[in-house]
């Protein structure tokens, strides 16, 4: 008998181990329900704030960071009394009206967003600690689901909601910020801090008045009128900071530039995101009743529902931190371009480098080697005829972009870097190089680090990186595989083993100038695969100038040029939105950057118009021979006139854009270096304007 029952015992054992083996390896395959959303509601109708304000921070030119110690609110006052306060009327209720907002994620992928107003001060359950000169003041948060998870403490460790979290408030370089420590985040186990925003309802505005504005880096940027009784419709942003991560969504651009601001009585306040950038995502709304609310969000641990399965990223545990910048208003996006500009700097992300010495307006020319590695469009030697053409024409100071000039043509991948054989090989290519450099012309061979050959199943979304020129070339559109991150520093080596056998040569850094994406499978976050690129990125400019591809703000130290930026916002078009070159007055002066290529826009007088006040240098697409009309003989004539025609504005390329307003109807007034002046005239007649006459769609340097 006993002898049966260990038998008996024994199968079931074995039975059990089996199951539990099949479910192991079946549980994962099959789909999962998705994950839901919910945002967690307060534990008491309503949070009573005081007036007594205790001031946590000051900078340099006397504005400061206010905190009510009894009720956890946060305000900046200005040092003219001007106050943005996110516990006023001004903000909404709920989230809006927290100094910090924090989503958590549990096992399966459900999400809970909480806010320390309705989930911590509620409760009151924070506290206040004053900073010092060499500290900054802190906000602690202890938030909870319920009243029966906040009677637990903040000792439990299973099962509830508790989550502590501590707001920075603090001055650095002579300004305010406001920051957060994401790996100083405690929180109870099977919890995953997805996200947060630090003083989300800060800029808020709900009676707004005429003047008060939201600046947002959509495109090349655009401002939102808050006060435009024109405007009923209610309008709402979701910008990722340097576009969206591949490794959880398609690809979608969003903000070139990591910064938001508002003006509001007379003020503006410009927040920058100087750590944790690649992490942020930029949010504006404009209300059906008027006003609007504008702030960050920094994404610590990305995830997502994806063919039935919740995949999860790798958890970021650095700081993220925003610093604000005040300044007394003058209406001018310029200013704000000023302020970025200079915030940009102190992140080492822009240096002063401009390649101007030939005193003469630089152009871009996009030429295109081989559309698919086989068809040829344009060899090595046939460049060098073009540029010795458009030379012979009166063109000076121009940089061939040159697109497919690899095997591989625009489906060339960073797996292998070689010049083309049947292009014309090493010797010509170099031949190429030495008389554009003879001619003044620069050669940049497109490279692409990111793009694979095969897709890659880690990544949710993918990528046509040549989508334009294959429109223009009407070629079908391909959409490449991209490599794990961490393949980019192999890459990048066998990028400088190539470049080094080549003489004069610039190279266009391609997919990775515009992709930015994390890498969970080795461990890498989206601000890690930054800081990687950053610091690879330097030894391939050792071989020659660098250009991107677009602007890619992080990687412009070590870039001379900029080939194509956008001229246009998402939001473009709609109601009290005004589009404006932000970007475009960000860069000037530091770096060199393109327009969309000329000959493939509608309206040709309009993209030069549009050259000439934003101070971009003017972009071509050709070929050699025959191929969709794009073939350079049918264009170089015209292309000559077009550049004689902005030739005058080589008296400002090296010069800061200090401020741009509409002086009349369809005239546009640009100042550069606070010394020389442009007028632009969008007209079809003549205008006269401050003593100056513009001819009709031209444009004047004073």
């Amino acid at each position: 008998m006993k002898t049966g029952k260990k038998k008996k015992i024994g199968i079931t054992v074995a039975v059990l181990v089996a199951a539990a083996v099949v479910l192991g390896v079946v549980l994962p395959l099959l789909p999962k329900p998705a994950p839901k959303a919910v945002q967690l509601g307060s534990a008491q109708a309503g949070t009573a704030f005081s007036d007594a304000w205790t001031v946590a921070a000051v900078n340099t030119r006397g504005d400061s960071f206010l905190v009510d110690a009894a009720t956890g609110s946060v305000a900046l006052e200005t040092a003219d009394g001007d106050v943005f306060n996110a516990c006023s009327g001004d903000a909404a209720a709920g989230d809006l009206a927290a100094a910090l907002t924090v989503v958590v994620r549990d096992r399966r992928g459900n999400t809970y967003e909480m806010d320390s107003a309705s989930n911590s001060v509620a409760y009151n359950s924070f506290n206040y600690e004053a900073g010092s000169d060499d500290k900054p003041a802190r906000l602690v948060f202890d938030f909870y689901k319920d009243a029966a998870a906040a009677q637990k403490g903040p000792d439990f460790t299973t099962g509830s909601f508790y989550l502590r979290a501590a707001l920075c408030l603090g001055v650095e370089n002579g300004e305010l910020f406001a920051s957060l420590d994401a790996s100083a985040v405690e929180h109870a186990n099977g919890l995953t801090v997805e996200s947060v925003s630090l003083l989300p309802g800060l800029l808020s505005n709900n009676t707004p008045v005429p003047g008060d504005t939201y600046t947002v880096p959509d495109g090349s940027g655009a401002v939102i009128d808050l006060a435009d009784a024109s405007s009923p419709e209610p309008l709402s942003l979701s910008l990722p900071v340097y576009g969206t991560d591949l490794a959880f969504e398609d690809y979608a651009a969003g903000a070139y530039l990591p910064f938001f601001a508002a003006s509001r009585g007379g003020c503006a306040v410009t927040a920058v995101l100087t750590a944790g950038d690649a992490l942020g995502c930029v949010r504006a709304e404009r209300f059906l009743t008027g006003g609007g609310c504008l702030y960050n969000r920094f994404t610590l641990c990305p995830g997502a529902y994806h063919d039935g399965r919740y995949r999860s990223g790798v958890a970021y545990e650095g700081t993220v931190r925003q610093t604000y910048f005040v300044a007394d208003d003058t209406g001018d996006p310029a200013a704000t371009a000023a302020v970025v500009r200079r915030a940009l700097r102190g992140m080492n992300y822009l240096t002063d480098h401009p390649d101007f010495s030939s005193g003469e307006q630089p152009f871009v020319i996009g030429l295109v080697g081989s559309p698919d590695g086989s068809e040829i469009a344009t060899t090595y030697g046939e460049a060098a005829e073009v540029v010795a053409m458009l030379k012979s024409k009166g063109l000076q100071n121009g940089s061939v972009r040159y697109f497919g000039a690899l095997k591989g043509g625009l489906d060339q991948t960073g797996e292998r870097f070689a010049l083309s054989s049947s292009l014309g090989g090493l010797s010509a290519y170099n031949a190429l190089c030495r008389s554009a450099a003879a001619e003044g012309f620069g050669v940049y061979t497109e490279l692409n680090l990111l793009t694979s050959s095969s897709a890659n199943r880690r990544l949710v979304g993918s990528c046509d990186v040549y989508a334009l020129q294959r429109a223009a070339l009407m070629k079908e559109t391909e959409e490449a595989g991209l490599c794990n991150f961490a393949d980019v520093s192999r890459r990048l080596s066998r990028a400088f083993a190539f470049t080094s056998k080549l003489e004069n040569s610039g190279f266009v850094v391609g997919d990775a100038s515009f992709l930015l994406y994390s890498d969970p499978k080795n461990g890498l976050t989206r601000q890690d695969c930054l800081e990687l690129l950053r610091d690879k990125l330097s030894s391939l400019a050792v071989n020659g100038k660098v250009m991107l591809a677009a602007p890619a703000v992080y990687l412009l130290d070590t870039a001379s040029a900029v080939a194509q930026v956008p001229d246009d916002a998402s939001c473009s078009g709609l109601p009290g939105v005004t589009t404006v070159p932000l970007l475009q007055m960000t860069l000037h002066g530091t770096v060199r950057y393109g327009t969309l290529p000329v000959n493939l826009t509608s309206d040709p007088a309009l993209m030069l118009l549009r050259a000439a006040e934003t101070g971009a240098s003017p972009s071509f697409l050709f070929t050699y021979r025959d191929c969709a009309g794009l073939e350079y003989g049918l264009r170089a004539s015209e292309t000559a006139s077009y550049y004689a025609d902005l030739r005058s504005l080589r008296a400002v390329m090296d010069l800061e854009i200090t401020s741009r307003e509409v002086v009349t109807a369809g005239v546009y007034k640009v100042t550069y270096g606070y010394s020389k002046v442009v007028y632009v005239n969008y007209n079809p007649s003549v205008v006269s304007v401050e003593g100056v006459y513009i001819d009709a769609l031209s444009f004047v340097v004073i």
